[in-house]
């Protein structure tokens, strides 16, 4: 991609390869409805959780079904050709689109006062394909990029907090609802924005709720801010920078 980059080329490809992906993703949903559909019919009588059953099912899962069900079980094989000819397709676009993007980040960076890093994300299908950050001294912004929604947030690291203290915040408020009440002190012990856990209770939502809220006052005090789009990823990006100075601005 050249160094000088036409917006209006660029946004007009984006959408482009946006919107080939995105409907290749509405079709494989709209054939894993109907396959779960017909796999749960043909099977009610003879499969006691039929009705829980996603369809296509992955091998261990075909293994766990013989195990246990009353009769012969009823599989669409044609149709799980046709699932995966359509998962191959959409992995292909999206392929295109995470090399694209990549490609457009690194180049808006090449004479940017800021430094970008942009990875592949996840391999699945339901995972952001592309993870940008970009640094300027104490700003830094973070994009999970995806289809349609781009998910991200910024913030200003401090002489008290640094990047990694604000990385495991985000993290620790991710998982808080996952995390064994028995290992809260753990968990916490490490990340420089919650303090010491001195909620007077014992029970486990109550605690949940303290440490949220000594996560969300530190987080106030970098300067957090969440960003979302079902836009443009780049402008998205680019709108972001230019907000929080990382442009020179």
């Amino acid at each position: 991609m050249d160094s000088e980059l036409d917006f209006e080329e660029v946004f007009e490809l984006e959408r482009e390869l946006r919107a080939v992906e995105r409907e290749l993703h509405d079709q494989r949903t709209a054939l894993r409805t109907e396959l779960t559909a017909a796999f749960r019919r043909a099977n009610a009588d003879t499969l006691h959780d039929a009705d829980q059953r996603d369809y296509p099912l992955s091998r261990p899962e075909k293994r766990a079904v013989r195990r246990e069900t009353a009769g012969p079980v009823r599989l669409l094989p044609e149709w799980e050709d046709a699932y995966r000819e359509l998962a191959d397709d959409q992995r292909t676009a999206r392929e295109r689109l995470t090399a694209f993007h990549r490609d457009v980040f690194s180049t808006l960076a090449e004479d940017a006062p800021y430094t970008v890093t942009a990875e592949p994300g996840g391999t699945s299908l339901d995972q952001p394909y592309l993870d940008v950050r970009a640094r300027d001294g104490d700003s830094v912004v973070v994009l999970a990029v995806d289809n349609p929604v781009t998910e991200g947030y910024a913030y200003r690291t401090t002489d008290e907090y640094t990047e990694q203290d604000v990385e495991n915040a985000i993290r620790l408020s991710e998982s808080l609802p996952d995390i064994d009440i028995e290992r809260f002190g753990f968990v916490t012990h490490d990340t420089a924005l919650v303090g010491d856990i001195d909620a007077d209770t014992t029970d486990p939502e109550r605690i949940r709720a303290h440490v949220r809220v000594e996560i969300l006052e530190g987080l106030d005090a970098v300067d957090y801010e969440y960003v979302e789009t079902d836009g443009s990823p780049i402008l998205a990006f680019l709108e972001t920078v230019d907000e929080r100075g990382l442009g020179g601005s």
